[in-house]
């Protein structure tokens, strides 16, 4: 049990933030933890232990700022006091830093001196702590009549919900309204909106709870395994089949709910088992003549136009009637723009709690990531914040700016610009002379269309650029007769 304890001792040293040490009463650094690394610009220990590991011998020497004269090791030691105060530092990069550094005497049994434990930190994280304190006090005052709404669950399945915008309040009081209810839902919304988590939401908030929601990716399931993996088997039903047989994943679900996303991607020959699922409540397991019947509140998720589908005879009418109970649409990131903030809180935090780092963001920051339109939504501005915590120099603080340019749907140049001569589209006029407009919209769609694909390559490229799903650019692909006839390559993308 002691050894245990040191272990966790050990360990909570090591990721307090603060740079600290501990020193015997020679001046010998006997242990310090990572975070002093990190204050003093060390990559490694052994750089750290080459240059700084003697602190009494940085304070002895003429960097001590001291009023008068009097060394803060050499006080702690003789004097068994506390000491406190500013000493300017030459870092690994040869500048001069200013750091304050505490000490704090450790007594023997005799009541002597026998150890200095020491912390420190830079005037920059200091300064930085201090920014970070005014921005979230200012935040606090500004957003004192529009504050931001935390949804927060415990369990295998938590959701957390941030938003402040009055689009989600919205759609969150109507998961709350039917939270209970045993209604089929239908989430909708594009690519990165966090669809999954407003399923998780709503299984969390419902008498289903006890269990875990069950959850299925339509597309990454084979039309060979469609039924296996949903409906189970029994033993020796084909060949490779488990001794045992196997549950399907619907019965897992029982007294649960079943949430399965990108059911748009369903074969038609699947839709029709699943309608007759949804119709029955009952499974029969291959190999198997008997029924299961199971109990489950349905959830389904898809970033396809449901409607367009039903319409050009992709998606069963009747299987969408039987899901389209109570629909919910999350609308995208650039249409709420007032989540973007708490958001990147969210996620700033998140990751520096996860890296053991110590980041904000200036105010400058806040506007570019509110300016940006974030075609890949909460899911790309997730992934963004990650990335800049991990690459930021790791003597920087506070981060004042971040390279959006740099964003995949950024690279490229505008695909069309728009002509306002119409006397350039001749063959637009109808017989009378008069100008068909819908004959000129058209045009300028084709075009534009054809521009974006020669640009980026593929359907779902060009799509992503021009806010369209894939499904509706495919769409209009063949109703225009456009293929690719030439790729241009950025300057990254040459070498591909």
């Amino acid at each position: 049990m002691p050894e245990n304890k040191s272990v966790l001792i050990q360990m909570i040293c090591e990721n307090i933030p603060d740079a600290m040490y501990i020193l015997d009463t020679h001046g010998n650094t006997l242990w310090y933890n990572n975070a002093i690394l990190d204050v003093f610009c060390c990559p490694s220990r052994s750089m750290y232990e080459m240059i700084y590991a003697q602190i009494p011998k940085l304070l002895r020497s003429e960097q001590l700022n001291h009023t008068d004269n009097d060394l803060l090791y050499q006080k702690t030691v003789n004097e068994n006091v506390k000491t406190a105060d500013w000493c300017q530092i030459i870092d690994t990069n040869g500048k001069k830093r200013m750091y304050f550094i505490e000490q704090y005497p450790i007594l023997d049994a005799d009541g002597k001196v026998a150890y200095v434990v020491g912390r420190t930190r830079s005037q920059e994280q200091l300064d930085a702590e201090y920014s970070r304190i005014q921005s979230k006090l200012i935040n606090y005052t500004t957003r004192s009549h529009n504050p931001m709404k935390l949804r927060t669950n415990s369990g295998p399945d938590a959701a957390e919900l941030i938003y402040r915008s009055p689009k989600m309040e919205e759609i969150i009081n109507q998961l709350d309204n039917i939270a209970d209810t045993s209604a089929t839902v239908l989430i909708q919304g594009e690519t990165g909106t966090g669809k999954e988590v407003i399923a998780k939401y709503l299984h969390r908030k419902s008498s289903r709870c006890k269990k875990s929601m069950v959850s299925i990716n339509c597309a990454s399931i084979p039309d060979s395994l469609f039924e296996s993996e949903l409906f189970g088997y029994t033993k020796g039903s084909f060949t490779g089949a488990k001794s045992n047989g196997k549950a399907g994943l619907v019965e897992c679900a029982d007294k649960s709910s079943l949430f399965l996303d990108e059911i748009d991607s369903l074969p038609l020959e699947q839709q029709s088992k699943l309608l007759r699922l949804l119709e029955t409540k009952q499974i029969q397991k291959i190999g198997s003549t008997d029924s299961i019947d199971v109990d489950f509140r349905l959830i389904v998720a898809t970033n396809q136009d449901i409607h367009a589908l039903v319409s050009e005879r992709k998606f069963r009418a009747d299987l969408f009637y039987r899901i389209n109970v109570v629909s919910v649409t999350i609308p995208p990131l650039r249409e709420r723009r007032e989540d973007i903030r708490p958001l990147a809180d969210h996620f700033l935090q998140k990751y520096c709690w996860k890296y053991n780092l110590n980041r904000s963001f200036s105010e400058t920051v806040y506007k570019q990531l509110e300016e940006y339109s974030w075609p890949g939504n909460v899911r790309q501005l997730k992934n963004f914040i990650e990335r800049i915590v991990c690459t930021s120099d790791i003597c920087v603080r506070e981060i004042n700016t971040v390279n959006l340019a740099a964003e995949p749907a950024m690279k490229a140049a505008p695909v069309y610009q728009f002509s306002d001569r119409l006397s350039e589209f001749s063959n637009l006029h109808e017989a009378d002379g008069s100008f068909s407009l819908d004959k000129y919209l058209a045009s300028c769609e084709k075009e534009i269309l054809t521009s974006a694909l020669n640009t980026f390559g593929t359907a779902k490229r060009a799509a992503s650029y021009l806010g369209i799903d894939p499904s509706t650019m495919s769409r209009k692909l063949t109703k225009y007769n456009i293929t690719k006839t030439r790729r241009y390559f950025s300057a990254g993308e040459a070498g591909e």
